[in-house]
């Protein structure tokens, strides 16, 4: 049978506790943002050993940060909330009548205004498409259109020589 080795204290470390216990007595208690600092970590070594010793020296300070690293168990619904919950999704619906108001009849001029000016819209757009009509008509109705480049059909003959190129 194998026996377990002596037991030997590490003499660092029980140094270690006897100044953090002398200090933590001359010490302050740590301010919560300190103690919360040094729960994540982001104090520097001269910081952190006071937070240490303070530790050390108080227990219930200790306690405190133990619960400040767990998370908090989420919290069950009440059964007086659930009912509220259920009575809502069984209620009745809520319908909001809306008067229906019958639109004012037209006056005879806006109706006679009204008309003329889909009238007018619609002449102004089929003038303007008979008149792209005839602006290209003479480009496909032109002598052997496929054989004549795009080039040729251009009037240059207003350009100078410099914007020609």
């Amino acid at each position: 049978m194998m026996e377990d080795p002596p037991f030997e204290p590490d003499k660092a470390l029980a140094a270690r506790w006897r100044a953090a216990a002398a200090a933590a007595s001359a010490s302050e208690i740590p301010d919560a943002l300190t103690l919360a600092a040094y729960a994540e970590g982001r104090l520097d070594e001269t910081e952190a050993e006071a937070v240490e010793a303070a530790l050390a020296a108080d227990p219930e300070l200790l306690d405190t940060l133990l619960a400040l690293r767990t998370l908090p168990e989420p919290e069950a619904a009440s059964a007086e909330l659930i009912r509220a919950a259920q009575a809502l999704v069984r209620a009745e619906p809520v319908v909001v009548p809306f008067h229906s108001r019958k639109p004012a009849p037209m006056r005879p001029v806006r109706a006679w205004l009204a008309w003329g000016a889909v009238a007018a819209s619609l002449l102004l757009v089929s003038v303007a498409g008979f008149d792209l009509g005839m602006a290209t008509s003479h480009t496909l109705s032109a002598p052997n259109a496929g054989d004549v480049s795009p080039s040729e059909l251009l009037d240059l003959s207003g350009l100078t020589s410099d914007d020609i190129g």
